[in-house]
């Protein structure tokens, strides 16, 4: 191999590195005078509902006093403030991805596809935008501003909250009770029953002595007690609170009622209503005998 072929090679790999190196610094001043998707500044005590407007459905988050409505139903409070926080997240990464609306059905954020998020105040819109699938990294989606082409990858979880069903936004608080403030548990089984009762610090099992652990730990189930889902239309219409399998009743001193679960089961499952309230939460078997143990595990030996 002649030393001129080495010198000529040796030029032309320079001259591909270095029309590499141009094409990329020119990819990269393209991406850069887009400038980066910046998500909209929400006053959140402001905002009075938002509406997450999908091609098969809509959730619609209504402020109701201090509280949250979803679709008419109680919401959880702490889900929709991970809603703001999500959308206050200034350190959120994000990358052009696209820049042309032929782009926009391959990415699910076409007007078919997207899901759109809006943020309004006395029947007016302050923000919007539509989300569509998630990006190459899973916590991230493909966000553009209505009425724009350009779309960008946003690292975050807002994806998490945009993809959420209805019944992800519900209340699952069942009951939320101090412990020191139970003097009283009522257990009763469909012919069976049992009653704990404290005096000072010694708690009794229809009189006789209890395991002081076991009645601690139960009554910890009962300081933040969450159900694991709702009951659809059709088991609601299955269940029947009126022959229950379990009765459990917490009361403070002076037989004040603290809280009061109705149990009943089917083959679909386990299900709860609270004294007053219509709702009909599902529960996992495990936690309702964590919640209401039979007898023989409460008494000393």
């Amino acid at each position: 191999m002649s030393v001129g072929f080495l010198k000529r090679l040796a030029g032309a790999l320079a001259g591909l590195l270095v029309l590499w190196l141009g094409m990329s610094l020119f990819r990269r001043a393209g991406r850069d005078a887009s400038g980066g998707f910046e998500l909209p500044t929400i006053d959140r005590n402001a905002v009075d509902t938002v509406v997450i407007a999908r091609a098969t459905d809509t959730v619609r988050l209504t402020r109701q006093g201090a509280g949250w409505m979803v679709n008419g139903l109680v919401a959880g409070p702490a889900l929709v403030a991970q809603l703001f926080d999500a959308m206050a997240d200034t350190a959120a990464q994000s990358e052009l991805i696209a820049e042309n609306a032929s782009s926009h059905d391959r990415l699910g954020i076409d007007s078919a596809k997207a899901r759109r998020l809006s943020f309004r105040q006395g029947g007016k819109a302050v923000a919007e935008l539509l989300v569509g699938s998630r990006g190459g990294n899973f916590e991230s989606a493909y966000l553009r501003a209505p009425g724009q082409n350009s779309v960008f990858q946003v690292k975050g979880r807002l994806i998490d909250y945009v993809e959420r069903q209805v019944d992800d936004w519900r209340n699952k608080r069942m009951v939320e009770v101090e412990p020191d403030s139970v003097a009283k548990v009522e257990v009763q089984f469909a012919k069976t029953g049992y009653v704990l009762t404290r005096a000072d610090t010694v708690w009794t099992i229809n009189g006789a002595p209890a395991v002081s652990a076991t009645v601690t730990n139960l009554l910890n189930q009962f300081k933040s007690l969450d159900a694991a889902g709702f009951a659809t239309a059709a088991q609601v219409d299955s269940t029947n609170f009126s022959a229950p399998d379990r009765i459990i009743r917490l009361k403070a001193s002076g037989e004040r009622p603290l809280a009061s679960l109705t149990v009943d089961s089917t083959a679909s499952g386990l299900w709860v209503r609270r004294d007053g309230d219509p709702t009909v939460f599902r529960i996992d078997s495990w936690i309702l005998n964590q919640l209401a143990p039979t007898d023989s595990t409460l008494r000393k030996r």
